[in-house]
């Protein structure tokens, strides 16, 4: 059966294909038919002159073609067509070139059998004349010269747009030959690769021997293989040429360049032509190969984010990127001549090349484009009458290349453009560039279309794609059209939208313009205060990032840095710490991510102007250093746009600034940061002073330190590890210093050397945080996958040999870095968090969490937020006994007075005594000082200083004033919440030439908007009073309550297209997205009853919370300059489908009717083949495939394309994936549809999708009738009982009293459990979706809570649940036990005598109506030692740290061989002094305790098929994910029914661990799984209780065991106690709240506190 639809499948494909070659093969169409007889030489060419020559005349046909598709998916395309008769006159000394008749058209097929051929003429739909004046345009002629073959000193006229200039010089490209004069590249190493190439050739081709580079010989001009560099329409790149010479009477031997049937017709007329002609001269088969890989120059445009940072060590320079483009290029020639003459005739030339774009790579798919040309001579002769060309209008440009013209600036009609290769502007006339009229109707049009569309209930993706036509028309707007716009923006008016947000929309799309001319138009509003508030903010913040770097100049820095003086800025402080700090990202992309292109070449030895702006120091790191010996040979760039003379200009502004803050930590932390985000190396030494500066808060030095670390990214310069290699070493620098500057470090990637040298430092390290952060560090760059780390990642793998390894604990400061990189998809997202913890509080002291992505072998900061303190630990002490109103700044400073001491404390003046002994004086008390931050890309964008100043005043001006967010919160009006957003999230582009002149560009852009809308209420309980009074009295009860809809919707168009003046043509995939989230509820917190109740209103109707639909299109638009530019509003409302046609003169039409014409006209042709689609049921995809915009673009001044989804055949492959949570009966449900179809017939093996997979997930919220809203209550217990279990139960269960609990059948209870103290805590739920709020009132309630004795050797879990809800079970009833062992001997165990003591656990689950046997679950668990820990602790191989020897080697030890001291022997000889709690005691007590098998068996009834199902399907992706590490047995297997037995046991190290497990029909064993995080065991030593859930090796602790003390910072010392008391700790700060003293309370006794 699979067989015969298998054949249907063929026979249909291959018999539609024959229609369709059938079709395009017919000798005679219409449109042939008439260019033949208006050009009859085309069949009956008229040849009198057979070589170049003065005076004479060629004419030439030409025809070029290229489509865009998706061939790994389908073959059907989207392309164009370009047929012109070229005439080229030899004038002798300057040739002038005119095209005399043209053709332009567009093609859209289902399916193309050969998209590498040339498809008939009449396949295309021309583009008329009326509409776009192609032939008009290209009419203008060009001129040039010809010498030895090479075509030069190219002019054009200066009204001739750029496209068209473009697609003359390519024609003459074909012209451009190096048979004789050849060049060779300019890279002697290149030199040395392409030496003349001669391989074994047949009888035509003779081996010649080589030459060497650089040599001369007689035989250079019969080279038939060799290569040079050369200009073409692609830049300055190598060429190979393949000549064969033939004579012309054996026409036989000529070389078959022909393939198909219309190729050999036109080589046997020429033939025939040069017979006629009696002519009997040589034909020349030339070959032409470009290599495009290596190239001196190629004429690209790239702009994208990758510029704001690039991979560490990397430049800038946007021809990286072509890693992602392939292409290849070849012409066949046939030449009328002989090579030695230079007066050779081009008969005919055929040109082919492939274009491929390769986001990820190649096995997720491609984007490809085939181009074709191909030149025919019809007809030559003498010249019959002159092309005239303007002189006085002449403008030469450079080489043959493509140019890329810059858009400057206007002068009347006129738009001038300034190409660097051109020798003046060139002038674009506003006629041959469509939609350059009436700019401000356009976009208010456009504008007011999308405010509307925010402010409809769900914003559609189709509001996000106005934003791309907006940018666009800005994009070429002037300043005095930006102030017309902005005039028309004024009058927009939309019910329900503020005013305010109307003008921040408008700012944000200024910005995503990024323009020159939108820079001084925001520039000019901020300074008029027209935009304040957090509009300037968000404006200022955005503004570097949208700017694309070849519009940053000097001019533009010092226009920014006056801002940010202007009294507009610098009156308020955020408006300009948000300048300053946008100041510093404007001078880096300026100076530091300047493309490639940008900068000039110094000589070496040069005194250049970058060695002059560096201090000496630096100069002296770069001769010294070995890291840059080996680039000193290499050329020097220096930034001509941003020269040494302006950074050092620039640096010395921002540091006399700095200078003049000496008492604002504030503005002297901004300035700092500025520095950080200039990135520049003039900045080090500044930076540097302020690192080392004793004086300066520790918050401000590690700011400095900091703000070096980009320089490090950026340079990996010497200088800064001078500077802070010091730092790091010098173990008495604050702690935050020694690791700031370690991460700096680490940033310039060092050598292996220092890195062997911090490694081996460890050893000695005295402070254990430091110890901890730079090992974890180490330890995490080890094992990353990040490409740009392989070096560092190398060398960290080997220093870390030389460092003992570290037992990191959670106490303890540390570096994790993490992440994962798919080299198959050429990407990978990574995340490092750095934690930095403090003594004295519990909460870090610093943290901060990065996360960076790498795509095409490109890494760059996508975002990263942190902050770092002083004294909030000690404040945070104080602030809980000393909070009162009247000394709340002195609490914030750390000044606050003394708590009052209570009764039985040591009096004051006992302590003080204790100090004068011990010449202790107390410590100053320290200010609340830190900082936060927010980085994007990799520069700051946010940060607030906190300090007793800035907190204070925050405090004061949030609570004082009226207009603030707590006075209206706590009104009746409540706080209204308006924020929308518009912008564009992406927008790069990468653009190159074809070998039609035209351009082709991949571009990804991503439109986005946000909106949130609502209104916040709050209100306590008791009403608080106003002002600073606001803290007299604590809440008991708080209310907040909120209506706010939130609403994402965006589209991502990633696509591959060519643009031919009033045409553009293209394939790429289109996602389109929109989140909705609507919040309408109230939450409840009393801390009296220490409950939270949320009450959320459900919707009236179904809410679709996520909508995602990805699928591939080709499409073809079609611009017009005669199209209607502006649509009034009283247009009536078409039909779903309506779209413009963009022809003069017409007006909406249904789509339907269109549809159906054009498939009438298909079928009559038989030119398109309709599959049967299987497509995504999106919104806007038709039956046939087709996109009909629905009535949302009614009236819009937008040229709407023609968009096919590409079709995917019925039988490929597909992957559905829905599911629901909730039932019918419930309240609500949310339901979840995903469908994932793959092009090819074969599942992708990768994460992401593949290019032109179709992909659809709906995420669907649907309301039972009638349901109104939905109230979940939750109580918390945290409960002490002394008498039975049951009153502590109770107490646990107050709020769910009734509720079905049912005991274990054969409980393991202690003997006198009943008599010893218990505590409990539980949480008990209360769900009512009938609309109640009582608590009486409940459709669902359950209760989970956990009892333990004091001790925590017994541990009891209790969970119940009662259900009004059909679907649901009436009743679950949940019970389990765990039972500590006896800890007798436990502290004093030994190797021979280890204790293997278990924990031993059950437990049970019923469900149903009546809670009876029938539907139950019973697990029985028991916590043990592993046979590898056995075997660990008999050999006693742990060393001092705690970490285990591999098994290995634990196997070949035997007693005395050991060369380490181990954890017991430690414990023995201090057991033997009468210490035997010692710190190694301890430790050896919590490592012998851990347990590390864990085995349970299951045994179960009546479990419903869902769960099986769901519980297959979840062990069927860890199979799937532990292949290789997995081994199933499932092959006659009868093991017992309804019982499941496993095992887990851990690796002694804790780092893998094994599962094995047993079901009915099958035995698993999965190996070596690899832990992504450390691992707490199970503890025999220590129970369930207060102190093992905190742990004692998690904590700091001192203690005393015999003479042996140890500190709390894990360091242990004799110290043998006498009968006199010792400070065992007190505390250092002013208010001497306590102090411990010990001693010995007799000769040989135990101590006493």
């Amino acid at each position: 059966m699979k067989f015969a639809l298998a054949l249907l499948a063929t026979l249909v494909l291959g018999g539609t294909a024959n229609l369709i070659r059938g079709k395009h093969a017919t000798p005679h169409s219409q449109t042939d038919e008439q260019w033949n007889s208006q050009v009859p030489e085309i069949n009956n060419p008229k040849i009198q002159e057979r070589t170049w020559k003065d005076g004479s005349e060629y004419r030439y046909l030409y025809d070029g073609q290229i489509l865009t598709g998706m061939p790994d998916v389908h073959l059907q395309f989207a392309g164009s067509r370009v047929r012109a008769i070229v005439k080229i006159q030899n004038n002798g000394d300057k040739d002038v070139m005119q095209i005399e008749k043209v053709f332009v058209g567009s093609l859209h097929e289902r399916f193309v059998s050969d998209p590498r051929s040339m498809i008939q003429l009449d396949a295309f739909e021309p583009m008329q004349e009326q509409d776009a004046p192609f032939e008009e345009v290209l009419k203008m002629p060009v001129r040039f010269t010809v010498e030895n073959g090479k075509v030069d000193n190219f002019e054009a006229t200066e009204t001739d747009p750029s496209w068209s200039i473009n697609i003359k010089r390519a024609i003459l490209n074909t012209f451009h030959l190096s048979l004789t004069d050849k060049e060779e590249p300019k890279d002697q190493t290149r030199r040395e690769t392409l030496k003349p190439l001669r391989a074994e050739q047949s009888n035509e081709i003779k081996p010649r021997p080589t030459k060497t580079a650089g040599q001369q010989t007689a035989e250079d001009d019969q080279d038939d293989y060799f290569t040079v560099v050369e200009d073409s329409i692609a830049g300055r790149c190598e060429v190979s040429y393949l000549v064969l010479e033939q004579p012309a009477n054996k026409p036989e031997e000529i070389y078959p360049i022909y393939e198909n049937e219309n190729e050999t017709k036109s080589e046997q007329r020429g033939q025939s032509q040069r017979q006629s002609a009696g002519q009997e001269l040589n034909v020349l088969n030339v070959t032409k190969t470009f290599d495009y890989r290596n190239c001196e120059f190629q004429p690209f445009v790239f702009k994208g984010i990758h510029l704001t940072s690039t991979c560490p060590g990397c430049e800038s320079r946007p021809e990286d990127f072509f890693n992602i483009l392939e292409s290849a290029a070849h012409t066949r020639y046939n030449i009328t001549g002989a090579r030695q003459s230079t007066d050779y005739l081009i008969e005919s030339a055929i040109s082919a090349a492939v274009y491929k774009i390769t986001p990820r790579s190649h096995f997720a798919g491609s984007l490809v484009a085939y181009a074709g040309a191909e030149v025919t001579l019809i007809q030559s002769g003498p010249i019959k009458g002159p092309i005239n060309f303007p002189e006085t209008n002449a403008n030469q440009i450079d080489g043959l290349h493509m140019i890329n013209p810059r858009f400057e600036r206007r002068e009347g009609e006129k738009f001038l453009y300034e190409a660097p290769e051109a020798s003046r502007p060139i002038v674009q006339l506003k006629k041959y560039w469509p939609n350059v009229d009436e700019k401000p109707r356009k976009v208010k049009a456009l504008f007011e279309k999308l405010v509307q569309g925010m402010e409809e209930k769900e914003i559609k993706s189709d509001t996000a794609v106005l934003i791309e036509h907006i940018i666009h028309l800005l994009e070429y707007s002037f300043e005095e059209e930006i102030q017309q716009i902005h005039n028309e923006i004024k009058t927009v008016s939309v019910a329900g939208v503020e005013k305010e947000e109307i003008d921040h929309m408008f700012a944000d799309l200024l910005v995503s313009t990024g323009t020159n001319c939108t820079f001084t138009y925001l520039k000019k509003l901020i300074k008029e205060k027209k935009i304040q508030g957090s509009t300037v903010i968000d404006v200022l913040g955005a503004l570097p990032f949208r700017m694309q770097v070849d519009k940053i100049s000097g001019v533009m820095l010092q226009e920014m840095s006056e801002l940010c003086m202007d009294e507009s800025v610098s009156a308020s402080p955020f408006v300009e710490r948000a300048c300053w700090l946008s100041f510093g990202t404007f001078v880096h992309k300026a100076c530091v991510h300047r493309p490639r292109a940008e900068w000039d070449q110094v000589e070496a030895g040069q005194n250049s102007p970058k060695t002059q702006g560096t201090s000496r120091a630096s100069q002296q790191s770069r001769q010294s250093s070995p890291r840059q010996s080996g680039a000193r040979d290499q050329p020097e760039f220096e930034n001509r746009l941003c020269p040494a003379d302006v950074r050092q200009t620039i640096v010395q502004k921002v540091t006399e600034k700095l200078k003049s803050f000496a008492e604002d930590d504030e503005k002297k932390i901004l300035i700092i940061k500025v520095l950080g985000n200039m990135g520049l190396e003039e900045t080090i030494d500044e930076l540097a002073a302020i690192a080392v500066d004793m004086t300066e808060p520790i918050y401000i030095r590690t700011q400095a330190i900091y703000a070096m670390r980009i320089m490090g990214l950026k340079y990996q310069s010497e200088e800064v590890l001078e500077v802070l290699l010091p730092l790091y070493r010098e173990s008495k620098n604050p702690t935050q210093i020694r690791i700031a500057a370690f991460l700096t470090i680490m940033s310039s990637k060092p050598d292996l050397p220092l890195l062997e040298d911090i490694a081996q430092s460890l050893n000695r390290e005295v402070d254990l945080d430091v110890a901890s952060y730079v090992y974890s560090s180490l330890s995490s760059v080890a094992n990353s996958t990040d490409p740009c780390l392989q070096n560092l990642t190398r060398d960290a793998r080997i220093a870390l040999q030389f460092a003992t390894p570290l037992n990191v604990e959670f106490r303890h400061s540390k570096s994790i870095q993490k992440g994962t990189f798919l080299p198959h998809m050429k990407s990978g997202i990574f995340w490092e968090q750095n934690t930095i913890m403090d003594k004295d509080a519990p909460a870090p002291r610093a943290a901060n969490l990065r996360v960076h992505a790498n795509v095409n072998m490109k890494s760059f900061d996508i975002v990263e937020f942190g902050f770092e303190t002083e004294g909030l630990g000690e404040a945070a002490r104080k602030f809980l006994g000393n909070f009162t109103t009247e000394n709340l700044a002195e609490v914030i400073s750390g000044r606050a007075a003394r708590r009052p001491r209570a009764a039985g404390q040591m009096p004051v003046e006992s302590i003080n005594e204790i100090d004068q002994l011990l010449n202790l004086k107390p410590q100053e008390p320290k200010e609340i000082r830190g900082s936060a931050y927010m980085k994007i890309f990799g520069q700051e964008t946010r940060f607030v200083v906190i300090n007793p100043q800035t907190v204070s005043r925050f405090i004061v001006d949030l609570i004082s004033q009226q207009e603030s967010v707590i006075p209206k919160l706590m009104s009746g009006e409540g706080l209204k919440v308006d924020n929308r957003r518009v912008g564009m999230l992406m927008d790069s582009k990468l653009e190159f030439p074809t070998i039609l002149g035209v351009p082709i560009g991949f571009t990804v852009r991503l439109p986005i908007v946000t909106g949130m809308k609502g209104l916040v209420k709050a209100s306590m309980t008791p009403k608080p009073e106003g002002g600073l009074a606001f803290f007299k009295q604590m809440p008991q009860q708080v209310a907040l309550e909120m209506k706010v809809k939130s609403n994402i919707a965006a589209e991502l168009h990633a696509k591959l297209s060519v643009y031919i003046g009033f045409l553009r043509v293209g394939t790429g995939c289109r996602t389109k997205l929109s989140l909705n989230m609507p919040l309408d509820g109230k939450v409840d917190f009393s801390l009296a009853d220490r409950s939270t109740k949320v009450t959320m209103n459900l919707p009236e109707s179904p809410v679709k919370l996520v909508k995602m639909a990805y699928y591939p299109v080709t499409f073809v638009t079609r611009h017009s300059k005669n199209s209607v530019t502006y649509q009034p509003k009283n247009i009536p409302q078409g039909l779903e489908g309506q779209r413009r046609t963009g022809k003069a003169g017409q007006t909406e039409q249904d789509s339907s009717s269109e549809e159906q014409s054009r498939q009438t006209g298909q079928a009559k042709t038989d030119r398109a083949l309709m599959l049967d689609i299987d497509e995504v049921e999106t919104e806007l995809l038709t039956k046939t495939g087709h996109v009909s915009f629905p009535k949302w673009f009614n009236g819009l001044p937008v040229t709407i394309p023609d968009l096919w989804e590409i079709a995917t055949p019925a039988f490929i492959k597909s992957q559905d994936v829905n599911f629901q949570i909730g039932h019918d009966s419930m309240a609500a449900k949310l339901e979840v549809e995903c469908e994932h179809e793959y092009p090819n017939t074969r599942l992708s093996p990768l994460y992401l999708p593949v290019v032109g997979a179709k992909s659809r997930l709906e995420v669907k919220l649907t309301p039972k009738a009638g349901a109104k809203k939905v109230t979940v209550a939750i109580f918390e217990r945290n409960e002490f009982a002394v008498q039975s279990e049951q009153e502590l139960l109770n107490k646990l269960k107050d709020k769910v009293e009734g509720i079905t609990i049912k005991n274990l059948e054969k409980p393991s209870v202690p003997t006198n459990y009943e008599k010893m103290p218990k505590m409990g805590r539980s949480l008990q739920v209360l769900i009512n979706a009938e609309g109640g709020d009582a608590v009486s009132a409940w459709t669902t309630r359950g209760l989970l809570a956990y009892l333990y004795s004091v001790d925590g050797r017994y541990v009891k879990f209790v969970g119940a649940m009662d259900s009004k809800v059909p679907v649901l079970a009436k009743k679950i009833c949940f019970n389990g036990e765990l039972r500590y062992p006896d800890r007798t001997g436990l502290w004093f165990t030994t190797p021979q005598e280890a204790l293997n003591k278990s924990i031993q656990g059950q437990a049970e689950l019923f469900w149903g109506d009546d809670l009876t046997a029938e539907k139950q679950i019973k697990l029985r668990l028991r916590y043990q030692k592993s046979s590898e820990q056995t075997q660990v602790e008999k050999f006693d191989l742990y060393d001092v740290n705690g970490i285990p020897v591999p098994l290995e080697v634990a196997s070949e030890v035997r007693e005395g061989e050991a060369l380490f001291t181990s954890l017991y022997k430690q414990c023995e000889e201090d057991r033997k002094i009468g210490a035997p709690f010692s710190k190694e005691c301890v430790d050896l007590a919590i490592r012998y305790s851990d347990l590390l098998r864990l085995k349970f068996d299951v045994d179960y009834k009546n479990v419903s098929p869902y769960m099986r199902k769901v519980l297959h399907k979840l062990e069927a992706v860890a199979k799937g994910v532990y292949h290789w590490n997995t081994e199933v047995e499932d092959v006659e297997v009868k093991n017992p029914e309804n019982k499941i037995s496993a095992v887990i046991e851990y690796s002694a190290d804790r780092s893998y661990v094994d599962i094995k497990y047993q079901t009915p029909t099958q035995n698993v064993t999965i190996n070596n799984i690899d832990l992504p995080m450390d691992v707490q065991p199970a503890s025999a030593l220590f129970p369930w209780s207060p102190a093992r859930l905190v742990g004692l090796q998690d904590q700091p602790s001192c203690t005393i065991s015999g003479p042996k003390i140890n500190t709390f910072d894990d360091v242990s010392d004799f110290m043998p106690l006498s009968q006199c008391y010792h400070v065992m700790v007190k505390d250092a700060t002013d208010d001497n709240l306590f102090a411990v003293l010990v001693a010995n309370a007799a000769k040989n006794s135990l101590a006493k506190v």
